[in-house]
């Protein structure tokens, strides 16, 4: 019997705090961070155009415009010592709600991995509009 209550009580306590979590998911007052693999990237003077994967493992093409840089997103390098890290470069992804506040690009050695470019004219065009809507907007799924 008393192990019966015990269960019950251990059951209960799993259901209480998985709706915690799941409340405090949707607490706009907190940071969500997420993260997500990029798959390449390429900059210049314009920006950085680079192709991250959603959950669902879609390739999505996203434009950050170079005046974007330290205000919306920034380049990171891995922590020192912090070897074998297979999935470089990634994107952590600072959230508060659904809005995005900022976007760390963890790469190795800096930007040594991506492609320095020369964007054509419907780049440059992609960086201009993302530029008029001064936020960053990602698909997730």
């Amino acid at each position: 019997m008393k192990r019966v209550f015990i269960y019950g009580l251990m059951v209960a306590f799993l259901f209480a705090g998985t709706a915690f979590l799941a409340v405090a998911q949707e607490d706009t007052e907190r940071v969500t961070l997420r993260t997500l693999s990029v798959d390449w990237y390429e900059y210049s003077g314009a920006g950085v155009k680079l192709q991250y994967r959603t959950f669902n493992n879609e390739p999505v093409i996203l434009y950050l415009p170079a005046s974007f840089e330290r205000e919306l997103f920034r380049f990171i390098d891995t922590p020192k010592g912090y070897g074998g890290v297979q999935s470089l470069p990634i994107l952590l992804v600072h959230m508060k709600g659904r809005e995005v506040i900022f976007i760390d690009i963890y790469t190795r050695f800096m930007r040594t991995k991506g492609r320095i470019s020369d964007f054509n004219q419907q780049d440059m065009d992609n960086f201009a509009a993302q530029e008029q809507k001064s936020k960053i907007e990602l698909k997730f799924y």
